[in-house]
């Protein structure tokens, strides 16, 4: 078994020797000649072009995947789920609003639900904004019912 072992290794050495380290000149001609075909100056370009395209092709799927797939917490979702609503029922409403903000535009859209957003804007800073916890499933659940109970005034 050391003997294969070993035999693997004289092996994985030779292949480093001659692709690496024997990288010559003429080694390189021969590689490009059998990628290429006929190595001219245009067929060089054409393939840097290739590769660059694909390398920034595969580049920008990997952005959209990671970079389109922003996580937001638990809070900001409960915040803009508020602000897609308001904004649907009514006029549209500018992204940046502090939750005070929002409340007072909901409450100048729909007076009858001044109180209602009053609450909710006034809870979802207590457990937003609290640097000593995390809010709990009670609470959450609580900021979640207020969130209903307005939409209910939006309609």
């Amino acid at each position: 078994m050391f003997a294969k072992v070993s035999q693997l290794m004289d092996y994985v050495d030779f292949r480093w020797q001659t692709w690496v380290l024997g990288y010559d000149s003429a080694f390189q001609s021969e590689f490009l000649e059998d990628l290429l075909g006929a190595v001219s100056p245009v067929r060089i370009a054409i393939a840097l072009i290739v590769a660059v395209t694909l390398l920034m092709g595969l580049y920008a799927l990997f952005l959209l995947w990671h970079g389109g797939n922003e996580r937001l917490t638990l809070m900001e979702r409960e915040y803009w789920r508020l602000h897609q609503r308001a904004s649907e029922r009514g006029r549209p409403l500018e992204a940046g609003l502090t939750p005070m903000q929002l409340c007072q535009a909901i409450s100048e859209q729909w007076p009858q639900a001044a109180i209602a957003a009053d609450n909710w804007a006034k809870y979802y800073q207590k457990l937003h904004y609290d640097p000593v916890s995390l809010p709990n499933k009670q609470q959450k659940r609580h900021l979640r019912s207020l969130r209903n109970r307005l939409y209910k005034l939006l309609d």
